[in-house]
């Protein structure tokens, strides 16, 4: 693999993790084995502690770089998750002040992808939208929107494809 007579010991147990780790999805172990051999340095930077130019740190950090674009990929492809309840969430036209700010609205809270960010909009929507509106009008249905998409967010990440209820049960479908 590499010929170099006066390697160090460190170097040799550099090339091994390296030779031993080679599977898919092995980056974080080299990591893990690096950071513990030469200390942490600057992952995704330039600066980095000890003599790394000796065992192919361009071969690390291709690894590196391939294990990165898989997990965004990972992250494009989440679970759109489909609930099926009998709960009213359809909010009334009178919350919004004109047709624009409610497809506004629609959209915006179709892009949401963390529960935070849910949080924000629902901060918003009832400082923004509720302003000089009869508020008792659609309160329960503006918490069923929220507790559903809430119920979205979190089963889309245990990749639940549906949630359904049949009967006195609930059903799960997952995705594969």
């Amino acid at each position: 693999m590499y010929r170099k007579a006066d390697l160090r010991k460190d170097e040799k147990e550099r090339l091994i993790t390296i030779a031993n780790h080679r599977e898919l999805g092995a980056g974080f172990e080299i990591a893990m084995r690096d950071m513990e051999l030469r200390g942490a340095g600057e992952v995704l930077g330039i600066k980095q502690a000890g003599k790394s130019k000796d065992i192919g740190l361009t071969l690390y950090f291709r690894m590196l770089e391939e294990r990165i674009s898989e997990l965004k990929e990972e992250k494009k492809k989440r679970v759109l998750t489909k609930i099926e309840l009998e709960i009213s969430y359809i909010l009334p036209e009178t919350l919004f002040a004109s047709e624009e700010d409610r497809l506004h609205f629609y959209r915006e809270i179709e892009n949401i992808e963390s529960i935070d960010e849910l949080e924000e909009v629902e901060k918003e929507m009832t400082s923004k939208y509720l302003q000089g509106s009869d508020i008792s009008l659609g309160k329960q249905n503006i918490s069923n929107l929220f507790l559903l998409l809430r119920t979205r967010l979190t089963l889309s990440e245990y990749r639940v494809k549906k949630l359904s209820k049949g009967g006195m049960s609930y059903v799960f479908e997952f995705d594969t």
